[in-house]
């Protein structure tokens, strides 16, 4: 339910589709370059739910990715 809710918050942001490098594969555990901005949850998302404030998130096509900004590592993936 934290998921979809979270997805639906993001789509309804309207925020651009991060674009990756070919050699960027943006899996869970993997660490995202500099070059990909990082974005803040939406406000609904960080006064809901516990656990996320800390988490920024990156918008691709099909997926957001949940990322921890001060190592960059994705921590989380949620279908878009």
């Amino acid at each position: 339910a934290q998921r979809q809710k979270i997805a639906a918050l993001v789509r309804a942001a309207n925020a651009p589709v991060a674009r990756l490098d070919a050699n960027v594969t943006a899996k869970i555990t993997e660490e995202l370059p500099g070059s990909v901005e990082l974005r803040d949850l939406p406000d609904p998302v960080r006064a809901e739910m516990d656990g996320v404030n800390a988490l920024k998130y990156v918008a691709l096509e099909n997926r957001i990715l949940l990322v921890s900004p001060p190592n960059r590592i994705v921590v989380g993936e949620i279908n878009r």
